[in-house]
């Protein structure tokens, strides 16, 4: 039972994940690799609250969010001006930087070692310490989560997202402010990946560098490509399934490093399918570009 609950708490997880990217690459236009680094802000600093402080877990999860948010978009700013390879590219340095941070910061992060003990979260000063509930509680962050994605996706600035995508020299013209467009939605993505990452913090009770890698920002890429760019229910079917598939490789029998290998080929041959076949996923509306 343990098993299933923290699987479902890492499905929930995922999709949180998955809704914050699909904002950012759906909507706006932008594929960002910067997913494992800001998840991982999100992950470092609440193991570091729940270790030192006795932080109620909603304070924390909070503070994952903004924080992720903050720092993400003052380090790439800049490339927020960048589109298509530019902007990848230059996220893509930016979990570099994160990764080798969490990597050599010994006096904080522990180095490779990273933070263990991870204690139950503090929910209204009681402990948390039922797997069932935490997973009702993650269950219903994700619902709020999956609300608030539907109601902005649906809102005016929304539909500016799509005409940016679509032709952002045209909406430029309209007088709208694209870069401002650009940094609200990044903003958006960086405290879901925040939030993720505290919800990942407190299901593991253990975070290191490993976890937080470039193949965890291509893993929840893959996600939304198989469900679906621009889609919120093609998102979540797309953490499903891979999700699925993910968890099913982990539990056959096979050694770690081979079930490792086995998943990395597995997203790797459907992103390469879908890319030519269905470039817009399950139930997407638009393709990568």
């Amino acid at each position: 039972m343990s098993v299933i609950l923290s699987i479902l708490i890492q499905l929930c997880m995922y999709s949180i994940l998955a809704l914050g990217l699909n904002m950012l690459v759906g909507y706006s236009g932008l594929v960002s690799s910067a997913t494992a680094a800001l998840f991982g802000i999100g992950g470092y600093l609440t193991a570091l609250f729940a270790l030192h402080y006795k932080l109620d877990f909603f304070v924390i999860l909070i503070a994952g969010g903004v924080f992720a948010a903050v720092l993400g978009v003052l380090v790439s700013l800049p490339a927020l001006r960048l589109k298509g390879d530019y902007f990848f590219i230059t996220t893509m340095g930016f979990t570099w930087i994160i990764t080798n941070i969490m990597t050599n910061w010994m006096q904080v992060t522990r180095g490779p070692n990273g933070l263990t003990g991870i204690p139950s979260p503090l929910v209204f000063g009681q402990v948390l310490n039922s797997r069932f509930l935490f997973f009702i509680l993650i269950l219903i962050i994700t619902a709020l989560c999956i609300f608030v994605a539907n109601r902005v996706c649906t809102s005016p600035f929304g539909r500016a997202l799509k005409g940016m995508r679509e032709d952002d020299i045209a909406l430029e013209a309209l007088g709208k402010n694209i870069t401002a467009f650009r940094v609200k939605t990044f903003v958006f993505y960086a405290i879901y990946c925040g939030m993720a990452g505290t919800i990942y913090a407190y299901n593991m009770r253990f975070v290191d560098p490993t976890a937080f890698t470039s193949d965890e920002s291509i893993f929840v890429l893959s996600m939304v490509v198989l469900g679906g760019v621009g889609s919120i229910k093609g998102t979540l079917v797309g953490v499903l399934v891979l999700g699925i598939i993910s968890e099913g490789v982990r539990y056959v029998g096979l050694p770690a490093s081979i079930a490792f290998q086995a998943r990395q080929i597995i997203y790797g041959l459907i992103l390469v399918l879908f890319m030519i076949f269905r470039p817009q996923g399950l139930l997407g509306q638009y393709k990568i570009t």
